[in-house]
């Protein structure tokens, strides 16, 4: 009783070092678990990618395979191709087409203009505008071929502008003299079939631009330049007298046909004028300045 009483805690004082001991081992315990269950879940992660791996792996494969199959049976187009297939497209076939045809129709007028005057009407109203349009051209390139061919220099508004510009208000003008003289005779004729009939007549003078443009190159001289580019002129001037000459209209006219085609020629001969001039002052400014 005594000894209890002297040592009263001395049970107690012995449990501890096996508390202590079951603690270590109870936290040895729970450390292993968790290390346990982290390989546990690391494993499975492993697994996971090994599992997933080749699926993905075989994806990218029959891709890559696709891909190339698709490459063979369907190659990107070279340059070469896509030439072709600008060329062989709907609006090229029509062009094609519309120049092969103005092509023989201009051979054929070309050797009667003045049969095929006969048969000029409405319908060929798309070959006046080539053939006007192949004139105004015709003309600028001449005065730039003729300065490049003497050395001169090259003025885009003098060269190629004016001269165009000139150009195509001499034939509107003898278009609309067809019309208002037509008109003024009695005559009903529409400005269609006014142009068709005066371009069926025009269709020499790209002939004489191009021998034009030859003899400048050659080098054959001013006068055979010169006799040629006047011959252009009168065809187009003869061009509006022969197309106002075949409708005669009424037997009275207000205005005798001898007037109305002075006063035609007159304003048709004012603007191959100042084609003329613009084009000798232009070569006459470039040769100072250059």
């Amino acid at each position: 009783m005594s000894d209890a009483n002297q040592h009263p805690g001395s049970k107690h004082h012995n449990l501890e070092p096996f508390q202590n001991d079951h603690e270590q081992r109870y936290d040895q315990q729970r450390n292993d678990d968790q290390k346990h269950h982290l390989d546990q879940q690391h494993d499975d992660v492993r697994t996971n990618e090994q599992a997933i791996h080749p699926k993905e792996e075989s994806d990218y494969i029959r891709k890559v395979a696709a891909d190339e199959v698709a490459a063979s049976t369907d190659p990107s187009p070279e340059p070469s191709s896509k030439w072709n297939q600008v060329m062989n497209s709907a609006h090229i076939e029509q062009a094609k087409k519309l120049s092969s045809h103005y092509w023989r129709y201009w051979i054929r007028v070309l050797q009667q203009p003045f049969a095929s005057l006969k048969e000029a009407d409405e319908k060929h109203f798309p070959h006046a505008l080539m053939t006007m349009g192949l004139i105004a051209v015709l003309f600028p390139l001449f005065i730039v071929l003729s300065s490049f061919k003497i050395g001169l220099g090259f003025a885009f508004v003098d060269m190629i502008l004016k001269p165009l510009i000139y150009t195509l208000l001499a034939m509107v003008a003898a278009v609309a003299s067809i019309v208002f003289i037509s008109h003024g005779q009695g005559t009903s004729i529409h400005y269609k079939k006014a142009a068709a009939q005066y371009a069926t007549l025009l269709v020499p003078v790209p002939a004489c631009i191009i021998l034009t443009i030859l003899a400048a190159l050659i080098g054959l001289g001013v006068t055979v330049i010169s006799v040629l580019i006047a011959a252009s002129f009168l065809f187009m001037i003869i061009a509006t007298n022969m197309v106002v000459l075949r409708h005669p209209g009424a037997k009275n006219p207000k205005l005798d046909h001898l007037y109305s085609l002075v006063i035609a020629n007159m304003v048709i001969g004012f603007f191959l004028y100042r084609l003329v001039v613009s084009t000798i002052s232009v070569m006459v400014k470039s040769f100072f300045l250059f």
